[in-house]
C-alpha cells in the first residue's frame, strides 16, 4: 500500500502533467550542463541547445592566452541562472552578471548560485548596464563603458522566436557566401 500523502502527490502530479504542464515545473528540476536547477514557473526551463552556447563559450575563454585579460560575463535575462551559473562552475577564474527584469527569476538564480557554490562570483542583479541604482547612466559612466567594450569581440545573432511553443529557428545563409565586389554567379 502506498502512503496517502505519496499518492496524493503522485496524482497532483499526474494530473499537472495530463494537462501540459511541463515536467520541469512539476519536479522543480531540470538539468543543463552536467548540472542540478532549481526550476519553477517564474522562469523558463533551460533549452538542451543553450548548452551549446556556454560550451562554445568556455572552449573560447580556456583557449586565451595565460596573459590576456580576465574575462567578464554578462547573462542578460538570466531566468533561472543556468547559463551564468554553468559559466562560473566550469571556468573558476570568470566573474559576472546575472540580469534579469523579473524580481522572481532574480531569486531563483541566485538560488542556484549559491547551491552551485558559485554566488561570491556572480553579481545576480535587474539593474541595467551602465546605470547606478537603477537611474540613467551620466555621460561619463556611458563613455568608460563605451571604452571598456573596446576591443570586445561581440557577435550579436538574429533569432525568430515560434509565436507558440515549438524549437528556436535561426536563418541561416544557403549557398557559398561571396565575397565582396566578386560577380554574382549567373543562371
Amino acid at each position: 500500500p502506498v502512503a496517502a500523502g505519496v499518492e496524493a502527490v503522485v496524482q497532483d502530479s499526474l494530473r499537472r502533467r495530463l494537462r501540459g504542464e511541463p515536467l520541469a515545473y512539476i519536479t522543480g528540476h531540470r538539468e543543463f550542463f552536467g548540472l542540478d536547477f532549481a526550476i519553477d514557473a517564474r522562469v523558463l526551463i533551460p533549452r538542451p541547445e543553450t548548452e551549446l552556447l556556454v560550451e562554445t563559450a568556455l572552449d573560447w575563454v580556456k583557449a586565451r592566452r595565460d596573459d590576456a585579460p580576465p574575462v567578464t560575463f554578462a547573462d542578460i535575462g538570466t531566468g533561472s541562472g543556468a547559463i551564468a551559473v554553468s559559466f562560473a562552475v566550469n571556468a573558476p577564474a570568470l566573474r559576472g552578471y546575472a540580469v534579469d527584469a523579473s524580481a522572481g527569476a532574480l531569486e531563483v538564480a541566485r538560488a542556484n548560485a549559491a547551491a552551485h557554490m558559485v554566488a561570491d562570483r556572480i553579481e545576480v542583479t535587474s539593474r541595467r548596464a551602465g546605470t547606478t541604482d537603477g537611474q540613467l547612466a551620466s555621460t561619463d559612466e556611458a563613455r568608460r563603458s563605451a571604452d571598456a567594450l573596446r576591443g570586445w569581440n561581440i557577435a550579436i545573432r538574429r533569432t525568430r522566436l515560434p509565436a507558440r511553443g515549438g524549437a528556436l529557428h535561426t536563418p541561416r545563409r544557403h549557398g557559398p557566401r561571396r565575397r565582396a565586389g566578386s560577380a554574382r554567379p549567373r543562371g
